[in-house]
């Protein structure tokens, strides 16, 4: 597997986004759940489910300044974007299903929405990526397969970087159904609360790194995750325990078991939601730092581990800019627990 670093990171759901996901989970407060506000994409109506995977995917890549083309950071052909989901758009299939059981005249435009490549299209043009895109459905780990797949994507010499999307609308009472079916033949999966998208920006590890950072990102086998405090193992219902990193290896650093009790309900992007908020909190810190990630929909085995390195000493002609040095500083390593297979 290719060295991969978690360059960005945007969540939206009911609780409104990242930052106000994160400070409901800390302070421990439920906040007052409500559907997103969506900016309406033209072309596309009715379903939530396309202004959803547009504004995520906005916030993520504009926290690494690429911007809508023709602004300049347009991200081009070496970025990939993969979407997951385990229902996909369920409004317009709910939609299209009923009109078409009525009796009444299809609609073009469902029609056209209907297939997820559609808004990924979009999101592609308006962003000036030229890199392939994929979509993907997992009925079970939904977080760990859309993590796999953009690892493999990364794979391809030609990608040098992968937006990853998970997402899933709040059910219908026919989605509601197949849950249940899901539900009844042993899949931990749910529908959300409210609709819900994640965004992760993962790149490949610079190859000038690697060499005096060769641990920056591990593929670690099981049970060789950082220990954390009692209680954070397998069904743990922790969404992420934190870790400062010791400067002394025999030193006992205090783990910050955090909770998102207050946020769940994120059904099967749940895991997607604990890489982000574990990523967030870790940018607050701005110390080294190791988070081993659960995703409820797994029992609570760990999902992935973040491993945020201190900043690499940089001097002379290669130093770069102050905001190079700061974006590589803010970098968090991704690396998974568990066999090949496993992810």
């Amino acid at each position: 597997m290719t060295a991969v670093t978690l360059a960005a990171s945007a969540c939206l759901g009911g609780w409104g986004g990242t930052a106000e996901a994160l400070d409901a989970c800390l302070r421990e407060r439920r906040p007052a759940h409500r559907q997103p506000a969506l900016l309406a994409v033209p072309g596309f109506l009715e379903s939530s489910f396309n202004p959803l995977v547009r504004e995520v995917a906005r916030r993520c890549l504009e926290r690494v300044a690429v911007r809508p083309a023709p602004e300049s950071g347009t991200a081009g052909a070496a970025t990939a974007i993969v979407l997951g989901s385990v229902l996909g758009d369920t409004t317009t299939a709910d939609l299209a299903s009923r009109q078409l059981a009525a009796g009444q005249p299809g609609n073009a435009l469902l029609f056209y929405q209907s297939i997820p490549n559609s808004i990924l299209g979009f999101v592609s043009r308006e962003f000036g990526i030229t890199g392939p895109i994929s979509c993907v459905a997992s009925t079970d780990r939904l977080a760990a397969d859309l993590l796999a797949t953009a690892a493999l994507t990364l794979a391809d010499d030609g990608i040098e970087q992968v937006l990853a999307i998970g997402v899933e609308l709040a059910a219908n009472p026919r989605s509601e159904l197949v849950f249940a079916q899901l539900s009844a033949a042993g899949q931990a999966v749910g529908p959300p609360a409210w609709d819900t998208a994640v965004a992760v920006l993962l790149r490949r590890a610079a190859p000038a790194a690697a060499p005096a950072d060769r641990d920056r990102v591990t593929i670690e086998p099981p049970g060789e995750h950082p220990p954390g405090p009692p209680g954070s193992g397998p069904g743990s219902t922790a969404a992420y325990v934190l870790l400062p990193a010791p400067a002394d290896r025999d030193s006992s650093p205090t783990a910050v078991q955090v909770s998102t009790g207050a946020l769940d309900g994120a059904g099967s992007v749940q895991g997607l939601v604990h890489l982000c908020l574990a990523h967030e909190h870790m940018r607050r810190r701005d110390e080294p730092a190791v988070a081993l990630v659960h995703d409820t929909t797994m029992d609570g085995r760990p999902l992935c581990v973040l491993r945020r390195h201190p900043e690499p000493a940089v001097s002379g002609a290669g130093a770069g800019t102050e905001a190079d040095r700061q974006e590589t500083a803010g970098e968090v390593a991704v690396s998974r627990r568990g066999t090949a297979d496993d992810w």
